[in-house]
């Protein structure tokens, strides 16, 4: 996801709701290494289509969901405007990841071709579910495929496309 000056964001997750009367906010996760979360020192929220920096003054996990407090945010009316925020950090700060291994930004844009060299479209969007990603793709019909190695053969992020093992029924 890119701002109005070009940088393109990683989303960490969203924020669900505040939590307490202190201005804490629990944020629902969907980075791939969550215990990492607490040390981050710095977020950045999209706020009315911009991204805002914030400094993280206190922050935990517990069952699965992050707990965390930011300057200039002091009670449970200002957590309340950044409900449903997205919680992002510049891609380029990210940590390179193993072989085969992919940030979800990375996949944006794709061209998605199936075993027979047809191409399927774009990847508009990698969505998460509680058991698997998926990508969206841009076609007349809402189109998602499991983002997994036994229908993947590859992804070739240089020549931007994503090949399949399987035939896309047309």
């Amino acid at each position: 996801m890119k701002s109005s000056n070009e940088v393109e964001y990683f989303i960490l997750g969203k924020i669900v709701r505040p939590r307490g009367l202190q201005g804490e906010v629990k944020a629902e996760v969907y980075f791939h290494s969550p215990e990492k979360l607490p040390t981050f020192p710095e977020v950045f929220l999209e706020l009315n289509h911009e991204w805002k920096r914030f400094k993280v003054t206190k922050s935990r996990l517990s069952n699965n969901f992050w707990y965390f407090f930011l300057e200039g945010i002091r009670s449970i009316n200002e957590a309340e405007t950044l409900r449903n925020a997205p919680i992002g950090l510049p891609a380029s700060d990210l940590e390179p990841l193993g072989e085969d291994s992919y940030y979800h930004h990375q996949l944006r844009g794709l061209e998605v071709i199936d075993s027979e060299g047809n191409s399927l479209g774009k990847v508009r969007d990698v969505q998460n579910y509680s058991a698997a990603d998926f990508i969206l793709l841009e076609r007349e019909e809402t189109t998602l495929l499991p983002l997994s190695k036994s229908i993947i053969d590859r992804i070739d992020l240089e020549k931007k496309q994503i090949f399949l093992k399987i035939a896309f029924p047309s």
